[in-house]
């Protein structure tokens, strides 16, 4: 719909998101949310790399399913105007110039800048959808389908709100030790980088964790994102201590399905997959799979797309298995 893609239009109405509310600031950049250079390094084949879209255009042209395409890691993968250069570059540093060891204030860094991606988007696809509504004449199935999107982004928003307030008190006052995390190391080069977030619903044994339709709740937040080490790269879950109840009740389940013997690659494969939509996946990988690969993977993600299509409870469970061949050397956690 035209006003789908006038909110992609519309991005480049960025702030700085900033912890320090009180603070000015001029210049605000295309910021990456998953790191340029590591994806030149690690991933992208002479400046691109895959991403799988479901967005409007591409379900258009393509029959309602998702596709995968090549896209520049310059300036249009993982991109978002959320802050100005100079806060970008001294908020970041520690991630930016230093490989994950891991140390809190790292990690807590990470998490920040998935939430703060996020918000952004949110931010703006409601500032749209007011504002096409107020501007177009628009038939009353089309309104209502607005005014759902709108609906269900302001709900969604309302808890990032919430949680953004948080991670800002804890960077303004330097309390690091505010961040919870559990991170899987390899020693594989990587075949995708990816930077997430989610409102835990079902956990990795198919369990209801929180219900996303009670809209006056403050969902817990769970950011989740991979990073360079100075051995191969971390895949990693992170929380603020106030999303604790549901983030280690989610991780514990990750466990549990370990325990019965079910791949840990697989399954956090399976879950970047079904719910990571900022992501860059390695040309070199993509391109040597099996087309039914591709389209178990395909077929994955068209599961998520349509919001008022309910989530399978056990989405994490089952599939994907043997694709992505990811080992795990070491876990490790703060808590």
């Amino acid at each position: 719909m035209k006003f789908i893609e006038e909110i992609k239009r519309q991005r480049n109405r960025g702030r700085c998101l900033h912890f320090d509310s009180g603070k000015r600031c001029n210049e605000i950049i295309n910021a990456h949310s998953i790191q340029r250079k590591h994806l030149v390094e690690y991933v992208a084949v002479d400046g691109h790399a895959y991403k799988i879209n479901a967005d409007y255009k591409t379900l258009k042209n393509n029959n309602d399913k998702v596709g995968a395409s090549k896209v520049g890691v310059r300036k249009n993968l993982s991109t978002f105007l959320g802050f100005c250069k100079k806060h970008d570059n001294e908020v970041f540093k520690d991630i930016d110039d230093s490989p994950l060891i891991p140390l809190d204030k790292q990690v807590m860094l990470y998490a920040y800048r998935c939430l703060c991606r996020e918000y952004f988007v949110k931010e703006n696809s409601i500032n749209v959808c007011k504002e096409y509504l107020r501007k177009n004449s628009v038939n009353e199935n089309k309104r209502i389908f607005i005014e759902k999107h709108l609906e269900g982004t302001k709900n969604g928003f309302s808890s990032l709100e919430f949680h953004k307030k948080q991670f800002d008190k804890s960077l303004r006052e330097k309390r690091y030790n505010d961040i919870e995390y559990v991170a899987f190391f390899s020693e594989d080069k990587p075949i995708i980088y990816f930077s997430g977030n989610l409102y835990p619903d079902f956990d990795f044994l198919g369990n209801p964790l929180q219900d996303l339709a009670v809209t006056e709740n403050i969902f817990q937040l769970l950011t989740f994102f991979s990073a360079p080490t100075n051995d191969g790269w971390a895949y990693v879950f992170a929380w603020h201590r106030t999303s604790t109840a549901i983030c280690r009740k989610y991780l514990q389940s990750l466990a549990t399905s370990m325990h019965k013997g079910n791949s840990e690659g697989d399954t956090l494969f399976r879950l970047i997959v079904s719910c990571c939509e900022n992501h860059a996946i390695s040309p070199a990988w993509w391109e040597n799979l099996l087309d039914k690969e591709k389209d178990e993977i395909l077929n994955k993600v068209q599961l998520m797309v349509y919001p008022t299509t309910p989530v399978p409870p056990r989405y994490l469970v089952a599939g994907l298995e043997g694709i992505a061949k990811w080992k795990f050397i070491n876990v490790q956690t703060n808590y």
